[in-house]
């Protein structure tokens, strides 16, 4: 059975979309503030992508080989101190003598 699994090199995040695909675009024929956007993020290492920069570019599917699956671990990662979040300001509530210790634990998620 072959295997669907992709193998990227061990420093992928490290690299621009550029370096990934081995492929460089030249000056942008069109002078949006988009597409202006979708070059300068082309260079940039996908280490350094925010969210908003993951949406751009995934919603022009410009690199979705590899920004999906960046997109999905942010996601991960924000659910995840939300609901952790969520969870101590719904404790810290209903146990106010511990309020010192709940701000601790809120403030080391953020």
């Amino acid at each position: 059975m072959k295997s669907t699994e992709t193998k990227y090199e061990n420093n992928w995040r490290e690299k621009s979309l550029d370096n990934l695909k081995k492929a460089y675009w030249s000056k942008p024929d069109y002078e949006s503030h988009l597409v202006k956007t979708c070059h300068q993020l082309r260079k940039k290492p996908l280490k350094e992508f925010e969210i908003e920069d993951l949406r751009i570019m995934i919603g022009q599917n410009i690199g979705p080989k590899f920004l999906v699956s960046v997109a999905i671990e942010e996601l991960k990662e924000n659910i995840l101190n939300e609901l952790i979040q969520q969870n101590l300001e719904l404790s810290d509530q209903n146990a106010p003598e511990l309020k010192e210790e709940f701000e601790g634990l809120k403030s080391s998620v953020r």
